[in-house]
């Protein structure tokens, strides 16, 4: 939480008002790293799936990555469609 609780509350609307609107502002830049991180991470599972060639794609992941294979093909897919996203 950014804001302390009394002093929204000694602050009237006006202080709450404000308090949303940086948590507000805070949420967006969460989602919007948030989405550059699943999108690098895509671009980078889609560049070693194409190194590892064919057949050897999950062994290699389960051997040298903490990312499941289900988690491995959203990235990719969020890799893809990048351009057609969003956060808001």
């Amino acid at each position: 939480m950014t804001t302390a609780p009394m002093a929204i509350e000694d602050g009237g609307l006006d202080a709450l008002a404000n308090a949303i609107d940086v948590e507000h502002q805070a949420a967006i830049a969460a989602a919007v790293s948030a989405l550059d991180h699943a999108i690098r991470c895509g671009e980078l599972l889609t560049r070693a799936k194409d190194r590892v060639g064919h057949g050897g794609w999950l062994a290699w992941l389960q051997k040298h990555c903490r990312v499941g294979e289900r988690e491995a093909r959203n990235y990719m897919r969020v890799y893809r469609h990048r351009a057609g996203l969003s956060v808001i």
